[in-house]
């Protein structure tokens, strides 16, 4: 029985990266507008291109109005408006791989009289966009 353990997590380690691949960081944020669903993923590569920061020594590379700026640009391509949208949160993370690489969620809210509707999108301490993805949820009976 040991040995078949052994042999199991020989098969299934090297696959436990398969369901996150080198694209995504391992932050994900979950969106909902329209009665759509969507997520928004910091790639690895956006993070590992931006510069170190270090909360204790560094001031922020980028002001904070800016970041806002940028983020609302994103906002725009899903939502196709910045009508009626506000910031309800800005949240600066650090990623799990390298404490000196942060980037910040910016949740915004548009309510409605028939639904909120709630979308957060990821920007670098420098600016640079995370990806917003539609997912299409599969029901399973």
């Amino acid at each position: 029985m040991k040995n078949f353990i052994i042999v199991v997590l020989l098969i299934f380690i090297p696959f436990s990266g398969a369901f996150s691949s080198d694209f995504d960081s391992g932050h994900t944020y979950h969106s909902e507008f329209k009665g759509k669903k969507y997520k928004s993923v910091m790639p690895i590569d956006t993070l590992k291109q931006s510069p170190d920061f270090d909360l204790k020594k560094s001031k922020l590379p980028m002001p904070l109005a800016k970041i806002i700026d940028i983020a609302y640009s994103q906002l725009i391509k899903v939502s196709g408006t910045k009508k009626g949208w506000i910031v309800s949160s800005i949240t600066l993370e650090n990623w799990r791989e390298n404490k000196d690489k942060w980037f910040y969620a910016v949740g915004f809210d548009q309510r409605d009289l028939m639904a909120l509707s709630h979308i957060t999108v990821l920007v670098t301490v420098d600016g640079q966009l995370g990806i917003i993805k539609e997912i299409n949820e599969r029901i399973i009976k």
